[in-house]
Parts: C-alpha cells; sequence; structure tokens
C-alpha cells in the first residue's frame, strides 16, 4: 500500500515517482587546468633560415572556472536515467612559453635591399594566456537515492564547442641584428644574401658583437638607435610594441564527467557538489607566412603556432537541481513499500 505522507516502518523503497521527469541543473566548477598542445614548425617560415634554433613552444599548469545551465529529462519507472542539453561556459587561465629563441633569413630592408637578418630572443619568451570557450553540453543523466536526504547523481557526455578564444599577454625581448654582403655585377656593387653559416671577412656587421669589439668604449645602445633611425630594421633588447591580443580557434567535441553527492532543501529542489573533469579540444590554421618576429617591436602570439591541441580541466563542482512542474506528494516524495 501507497500513501504520500504514511509514516515509514519497516523496509522502505526511496522512489522519485512523486517528482517532475523534467529538471532544471545549474552548476559551477573550480579547478586546476592544463593543455596539450601541438605546435608548428614556424621556422621554416622564415626564408631562407640558417642557424635557426626555435626552441620548444611549452604550456604550464593554470586554474579554470565553468558554469554551466541544462535542462533534463527523466524517463523509465523509477526516473534513474535521464537526458540533458544546455550551454557551459568556461574561462582557462595558464602559461605558454618557449624556452629558446634564434633564427638568421633573407630579408629586405626598408630601402629594397637584400640582408641577412638576426633575430634572438634575449630569454624565454613568456605568455599569459586566458581561454575562454562557449559549448553546447549533451549528456546522459543517472540519479538515484542512498537515504531519505541523500542521493547521487552523474553527468557524463559531449561538450559541443561553438566558440574558443584564447586571449594572450606576452613577457619577451629580442635583438635585431643585420649582415650585409655586396657582390659585383655588370651593372654594379649589389647587395645579395650572405648563405655560408659563419660571415666571412668583408661582409658589413651591424652587430652588437661587431661593434663591441671594434668600439670597446663605444655605446652599442646609441649605436643600434641611430642605424634603426637610418631605416636599418636593428635594435637591442626590444619589448613588443603591441605584447597582447586575441586568437580565434576552431573548436571540436570534447567531453565532461561530473559525479556528485545530493542533498535534499526541499523534496522539488537539491543542492549538489562534486567533481568534474571535462576535455575540449581545438584546431587551428596556421598562416603559411607565420614569424613570431620579423621588424624591431613586432610580435605574435604562440597561441597562434598552435595546431591543435585539448584544454583539459579537473576539480570541484557544486550547483543546484530544480524539479519543474506540478508535484502530487507535496509534503513527501517518499513511498512506503511493502
Amino acid at each position: 500500500m501507497y500513501s504520500a505522507n504514511a509514516q515509514i516502518q519497516g523496509p522502505t523503497h526511496y522512489t522519485d515517482k512523486g517528482l517532475s521527469r523534467l529538471v532544471i541543473d545549474l552548476n559551477t566548477g573550480l579547478g586546476n587546468c592544463y593543455q596539450k598542445i601541438a605546435p608548428a614548425n614556424f621556422a621554416a617560415d622564415y626564408y631562407h633560415a640558417a642557424n635557426a634554433a626555435i626552441g620548444n613552444v611549452f604550456s604550464k599548469s593554470g586554474s579554470g572556472v565553468s558554469a554551466d545551465m541544462q535542462i533534463g529529462y527523466f524517463w523509465g519507472a523509477k526516473q534513474h536515467f535521464g537526458i540533458g542539453i544546455g550551454v557551459m561556459y568556461t574561462q582557462q587561465q595558464y602559461g605558454l612559453g618557449l624556452d629558446n629563441f634564434h633564427v638568421e633569413y633573407q630579408s629586405t630592408d626598408a630601402n629594397g635591399n637584400t640582408f641577412r637578418q638576426l633575430i634572438t630572443a634575449t630569454g624565454p619568451v613568456s605568455e599569459s594566456v586566458t581561454i575562454a570557450s562557449t559549448s553546447i553540453p549533451l549528456v546522459l543523466k543517472y540519479k538515484t537515492d542512498l537515504s531519505r536526504s541523500v542521493g547521487f547523481s552523474c553527468d557524463a557526455g559531449l561538450l559541443y564547442n561553438i566558440r574558443m578564444i584564447g586571449s594572450y599577454q606576452a613577457n619577451a625581448a629580442f635583438n635585431y641584428e643585420a649582415v650585409y654582403k655586396t657582390e659585383m655585377t655588370a651593372d654594379g656593387a649589389s647587395y645579395v644574401y650572405e648563405s655560408a653559416p659563419a660571415a666571412p671577412a668583408g661582409d658589413q656587421l651591424y652587430t652588437a658583437g661587431q661593434y663591441t669589439t671594434t668600439n670597446p668604449k663605444g655605446n652599442v645602445n646609441n649605436y643600434f638607435d641611430s642605424l634603426n633611425k637610418k631605416g636599418y630594421n636593428v635594435g637591442l633588447n626590444v619589448s613588443p610594441k603591441n605584447n597582447s591580443g586575441t586568437v580565434t580557434y576552431t573548436g571540436s567535441l570534447g567531453f565532461i564527467v561530473r559525479p556528485q553527492l545530493s542533498f535534499y532543501l526541499k523534496s522539488n529542489l537539491m543542492w549538489n557538489v562534486g567533481a568534474y573533469l571535462s576535455c575540449q579540444t581545438f584546431n587551428n590554421t596556421v598562416n603559411d607566412s607565420y614569424m613570431l618576429t620579423n621588424k624591431v617591436g613586432s610580435y605574435n602570439s604562440l597561441l597562434n603556432t598552435l595546431v591543435s591541441g585539448a584544454n583539459i580541466s579537473y576539480g570541484m563542482t557544486t550547483g543546484f537541481r530544480y524539479f519543474l512542474g506540478k508535484h502530487p506528494y507535496k509534503n513527501h516524495r517518499y513511498q512506503r513499500c511493502k
């Protein structure tokens, strides 16, 4: 015999039969994140590169927050299983770095002369990165009661990304130096690209090493500043003029798993607390002529070097579940079962 307000005696069976099949779930998450990345080999984008030493692009772990809202529907006599769909926003903050950077390549100066450009990072390149992602979760839901006031629930399913934007703040500095070589032709002397690994005698060296060797008491920074004003693409310890920006990625499928304990605050309202694991993959088209930097003060983010990757986040989650609609058992959701 069943009764909505019957006194519980003997063996009991806790059932959700008295609750609506339709629910709204609100959840937030806070935890750690890291990124698995596949960077492009952008050394090849520097024309006739020589003595290139492009270091490794690596990521550093960080933190992530998320918030999502779903509408779910449960089926079956016991309403253990259901399906949910909604919208999820995730923000992750971590670091990207490049441990070494040096490249020498063929370039053209402001006067149209061919020369050999040398660019060297004065130290590791680092970026503070924020990834903002909006996704549509499509999950399978499970719930069951463990006692009169405590239950267990779990969401597991896919995340379909609809928007992913990365923003960066860079900390970097570079030395820009130059080597000019002249050759005699029928039309007279002209500048050509010096392709030898080491510049031979006779080349014009606009490098810090050459200047300090021949002018040990001179001011190398003033010397390079004067060369830059004359149109030479040179400078020492130059920080990027624009060290921040955004990159838009093409998102793809990911997943989320979220087990939680549920505590009934009312017959139709639950507070959930538990853990989560999520992964969102992405793709990016790297420009064929990508260069981290080429002109004095220019800079392109390390985010632009990433061909593909996955943003992985894990941590604690909490939220609420509200059962929509009318409830046959207003005062008690449990029924006695003999």
